[in-house]
């Protein structure tokens, strides 16, 4: 059987190693120089085949000693494997034994080896038999002609731990893109136009301009309450942001870090340095001091009991989640897991599975370890600082504003144990004062409690105490400076809650909630009390299609009808009451329709509403519509001839607009609000015809998101928009590995790159130019001074740049060298010149072309 066999360019420059292990490994041991010689069979030959397991390609192009007549593999259980093949596509991390052995340990076995056993090859290295392999692992090997791969069928979960396993992102030795300086990124203007049959219509705006400046950004917003009168408008906005794990500063418009009675807005420069820990995650737009003092995670430490010789693996969600940690348990029957994070970024759930006698094919025992982190909670050893201080600004009649009293102040907050946090501060708010701060969550009680004073001429207390002393009863206490509640909930049954309440705004209340679900219908319901309000009430009935909400309040109700014919498209029915004053209602018919495509902002490319309403005020047409003109421009307009509380008829129209001013002048994504804290990457993949590495006019884009990862995931895991010539992709701060799937290249074409360090910064979005360059492929026949096909031999095309590309022919002597671009080659067979020895490929070559080598006899 004729097997063309192709291999991966190797590049002596920098190069992406396509089969990296998923987790750190300790160094493997030396094998020693005792290992036994090869015994491969004569008649086998070295060639190149794939190595699988449960349908995944684990490593491409490993050699090994064997044979295959075209129909089925010939003692396939004395091929000779690669020792170090095995240990990298299994992912197998080893330690040297006192005793000279290894321990090899995987997903799914931890095992002892004698590397004596192992043939020292001179063709391939380290060896095992497959029958060696098959009784080093235990599991079932086999070779497949088709896929010409040999095969591991490994145990179920542990290729289902294997594949949970996050590969890490190294950036060592790549080439880095450093984003903009400084930059005007996105100019965003709203305009809002209202008006009713008894009003004249106004326009109202809003406009915002957002840059970057060095490592942060740069924003500035004015507030148009009148678009027609300019002298009404006012400066609502202007801030630098720098914010990273270690250190924020705020410049401008910020909220305060403390509570404060006083009107108008703060402009201050505030500092945020925090040590041992990380922040949570970017999520909202704007800065939050209170939240940048939080930590993303808390360590936490997990003790349990088990029997001598027990594998203790530490998971994430359940039996399929990614390994964390191991041990095995010593004669003192206890395991130990330190430090193990809970948080947004951990998570607040593990798994302790216990596999007995360390066989870790067998059905282990699961164990929840759970903990929920209290926001504010810092981790034992950290701690954060922040430094504030600025001046109250009142909007006037002029653009700037009035800048009156000055504030600031200072607060410090240290993480005493794995279960208390405390912070201390003082500021200055008109008069004096201490800031105290207080969030105890024990491991071992099931109560949670944090608490804040400000202290001055008189102290203002805040005070959240929660115990949860069984997994379906919660109390709450909850006091401020104007209230305080105290409430019980009861989980009496799966489908059954009770609530009683006492607040000291609106006396005593009591509730009841219900649901319960089967196949495609769903009922959720509350009913509840108290002396303030009187009765109120929400129900939720969904029956497949079918959907009905309900919510009753003291003031009125309101019921809604609806059948979804589909994702996009529904009928509704809408009828809404008021019990106070004249008693009003209003019914409505309404059928709505979307498109199914959406734009970054996750609003449909277009939408429209139309129905009509009948109440006791009246009755009129009601009809909407939305459309997105291009990715940076969006219209919404609207018109009601009767609402529930008015006779008069109503309209508005919403305008949009957002363009961005990198690389040239065009719409953007409408995403400017999200520069504040964001940034992003603006990518451009073109077709280089000359080769300058620049996109000239007439060089067409190459549009395929396939193409590209981002930190080992595809781009389409994030929000990215598509303009047309270039991708913006939105990114929080940092570093980021950029790499090119080939599978996603055009034929015949690749980039000069395979990956990339890219820089992120918020405000801008870093430019991004990949050109690609035309290649060729070459390939022939190998054969010996007497013409006889050469199978095994090593095929290389070396440029002038020392760029090595190779291939090893097969037993039929075929190779084939890809990816090769302009230029000369020198051809060598084994190391040795070919015949002929010189390859040139010129701008007008054939891109696939044709050339038989000839080993050259060897002069004695």
């Amino acid at each position: 059987m004729l097997r063309l066999t192709l291999l991966t360019i190797s590049l002596v420059s920098a190069s992406i190693t396509p089969c990296q292990s998923a987790i750190a490994v300790e160094t493997p041991a030396a094998i020693p120089a005792s290992a036994t010689p090869s015994e491969a069979d004569p008649a086998f030959t070295v060639f190149p085949v794939a190595l699988t397991a449960n349908n995944r390609s684990l490593l491409e192009g490993i050699l090994i000693w064997g044979k295959e007549d075209g129909s089925q593999p010939v003692e396939f259980d004395r091929w000779l494997v690669p020792f170090d093949a095995v240990i990298q596509a299994l992912k197998f991390s080893t330690k040297a034994l006192p005793d000279g052995q290894l321990e090899l340990r995987s997903s799914f076995i931890v095992t002892r080896f004698d590397p004596k056993k192992l043939r020292n090859d001179p063709e391939i290295g380290p060896a095992l038999s497959i029958q060696d392999l098959k009784t080093l692992l235990g599991v079932e090997i086999k070779f497949d002609l088709i896929s010409y791969a040999i095969v591991l069928k490994l145990p179920e979960a542990a290729a289902a731990l294997e594949q949970a396993r996050e590969a890490p992102v190294s950036l060592e030795g790549l080439s880095k893109v450093a984003p903009p300086t400084i930059s005007l990124s996105a100019i965003e203007q709203r305009t809002n136009a209202t008006g009713s049959s008894t009003s004249a219509t106004q326009y109202q705006g809003d406009l915002l301009v957002v840059g970057s400046l060095a490592a942060g950004s740069w924003s500035a917003r004015v507030r148009q309450p009148d678009l027609t009168r300019p002298q009404t408008w006012n400066l609502g906005e202007v801030q630098y942001l720098q914010q990273s794990n270690t250190f924020d500063l705020a410049l401008g418009s910020q909220p305060k870090f403390w509570r404060s009675q006083k009107s108008g807005e703060y402009w201050a420069a505030t500092i945020v340095i925090r040590r041992g820990f990380a922040p949570p995650a970017i999520t909202g737009t704007s800065f939050s001091p209170t939240q940048r003092l939080q930590s993303n995670q808390v360590g936490q430490t997990i003790v349990g009991k088990a029997a001598p010789g027990t594998s203790a693996r530490l998971t994430r969600s359940g039996f399929g989640g990614q390994v964390l940690a191991e041990v095995l348990v010593d004669s003192t029957g206890i395991y130990r897991f330190e430090n193990i994070p809970f948080g947004e970024s951990a998570g607040s759930a593990y798994r302790i599975l216990l596999y007995p006698n360390g066989q870790l094919t067998a059905r282990p025992q699961e164990r929840a370890a759970v903990f929920n982190v209290l926001p504010g909670q810092i981790p034992q050893g950290a701690s954060a600082l922040i430094i504030s201080g600025g001046w109250q600004r009142d909007k006037k009649d002029n653009f700037l504003g009035d800048f009156t009293t000055f504030s600031g102040g200072l607060a410090q907050r240290w993480g005493l144990s794995e279960s208390l946090t405390v912070g201390l501060g003082g500021l200055y708010d008109s008069t004096p004062k201490a800031l105290a701060e207080l969030y105890f969550h024990p491991r071992n009680f099931p109560i949670r409690v944090v608490g804040s004073a400000l202290g001055g001429t008189r102290w203002d207390i805040n005070l959240d105490i929660q115990l949860q002393p069984s997994p379906s009863i919660n109390v709450l206490f909850q006091s401020d400076r104007l209230s305080s509640q105290f409430s019980t909930s009861w989980q009496v049954i799966p489908n059954l809650g009770l609530l009683l309440t006492t607040d000291s705004r609106i006396g005593l209340g009591y509730g009841v909630q219900v649901s319960t679900s089967l196949g495609r219908s769903f009922l959720f319901g509350t009913v509840a009390h108290n002396e303030s309000t009187g009765w109120n009430w929400t129900i939720l009935q969904s029956l497949g299609k079918l959907q009905f909400t309900h919510v009753g309040r003291d003031i009125g109700t309101s019921s809604k009808l609806s059948y979804n014919f589909s994702d996009n498209r529904f009928l509704g029915l809408t009828y809404e009451t008021r019990t106070q004053g004249t008693g009003d209602k209003l019914l409505t018919a309404l059928w709505h329709y979307n498109s199914l495509t959406k734009a970054s902002d996750g609003t449909p490319n277009w939408l429209a509403e139309v129905g009509y309403g009948i109440g006791s005020r009246g009755s009129g047409l009601y009809a909407s519509a939305g459309v997105s003109i291009s990715p940076g421009l969006l219209l919404r307009v609207r018109y009601q001839g009767v609402a529930l509380t008015s006779d008069q008829s109503s309209f508005s129209l919403e305008l949009v607009s957002s363009t961005n001013f990198q690389q040239g002048f065009r719409f953007s994504d409408r995403q400017a609000e999200s520069l504040h804290s964001f940034g992003g990457l603006m990518i451009q993949t073109f077709y280089d015809i000359n080769g300058n590495n620049q996109k000239d006019l007439g060089e067409e884009v190459y549009a395929n998101p396939n193409l590209l990862m981002i930190n080992n995931r595809p781009i389409n895991s994030y929000q990215f928009s598509d303009l047309g010539d270039r991708l913006l992709l939105r990114l929080p701060p940092g570093t980021y590995r950029l790499d090119l799937d080939p599978s996603g290249f055009p034929i015949d074409w690749q980039a000069s790159v395979d990956a990339l360090a890219v820089e992120v910064v918020a405000g801008s979005y870093t430019p991004l130019q990949i050109p690609l360059i035309h290649t060729y492929t070459v390939g022939g026949t190998v054969t010996s001074a007497e013409g006889k096909p050469i199978g095994g031999a090593r095929v290389e095309a070396i440029s002038n740049t020392n760029l090595k590309v190779f291939s090893i022919t097969n037993e039929a002597g075929v190779y084939y060298l890809e990816r090769l671009r302009r230029g000369n080659y020198k051809l060598r067979i084994s190391g040795k010149p070919a015949e002929p020895g010189i390859l040139n490929i010129e701008a007008n070559s054939k891109p696939l072309q044709e050339l038989n080598l000839k080993q050259p006899v060897v002069q004695h």
